[in-house]
């Protein structure tokens, strides 16, 4: 049975939007500034690691009463947020598994390039690597996404929450690649999060608790992470 769903306040979705809105065209560049300005001698790991912590700190500051209600919720949810998590985590898992064999036969020479740069980060870092994907990025990107967009759309149009929230989510995961990458390897990546994108929406929307898609989206990234040891 589908549950009240709490959804962030107007304030933290317009801050939300604005923050996403920030990362996918400025952070980056930004960071790039401040380590020539301040010279520092980081690669591209110390850079990637970077990013994920003041994503984490920022989305933990503009949601963090939206959190404080959501930690409130989640007790009182608890079996339905775990039910939601393990259904979810099945059924990506088929969604998944179909999108690739399209992807396999449509290119068989293709690669996930997120994949691979986070692959390569893990290298070095494999711990903090796996801390930030499997605590920092779920808790971060379900705020932002799944929070802002999906809880900022609810009210007008749920078909629009789905949809936005699950395109946006999978366009941030490709935006570091535009230019670097042709476009088909780039198009494959995209539909390549669509089914994490969707389930999470519904893990949010069946259970009303955001606590519901950041367990499932830790339990997706764990299994990823665990294979790249």
């Amino acid at each position: 049975m589908k549950r009240p769903i709490l959804l962030p306040n107007y304030r933290e979705v317009s801050w939300g939007w604005r923050y996403l809105a920030f990362e996918i065209v400025f952070l980056g560049y930004f960071l790039g500034i401040a380590i020539r300005f301040f010279r520092l001698p980081w690669s591209s790991t110390e850079l990637n690691l970077t990013y994920f912590f003041l994503n984490f700190a920022a989305a933990a500051v503009i949601f963090r009463r939206f959190l404080r209600e959501t930690a409130l919720t989640a007790v009182k949810r608890i079996p339905a947020v775990l039910i939601a998590a393990v259904a979810g985590f099945f059924v990506y898992q088929l969604l998944s598994t179909a999108v690739s064999f399209v992807i396999v036969f449509l290119a068989p020479e293709f690669y996930n390039v997120n994949n691979e740069n986070l692959s390569a980060i893990s290298q070095k870092y494999y711990w903090l690597t796996a801390l930030c994907t499997v605590f920092l990025v779920p808790i971060t990107e379900e705020l932002l996404h799944r929070g802002a967009i999906f809880g900022g759309l609810y009210r007008k149009n749920k078909v629009a929450a789905y949809a936005v929230s699950t395109l946006v989510f999978a366009l941030v995961h490709i935006t570091a690649y535009i230019g670097y990458f042709d476009s088909k390897t780039l198009l494959l990546c995209y539909l390549q999060y669509i089914p994490a994108g969707l389930c999470l929406a519904a893990a949010y929307h069946i259970t009303g608790c955001i606590a519901a898609p950041i367990l499932l989206h830790a339990a997706i990234n764990a299994v990823g992470i665990l294979a790249m040891r």
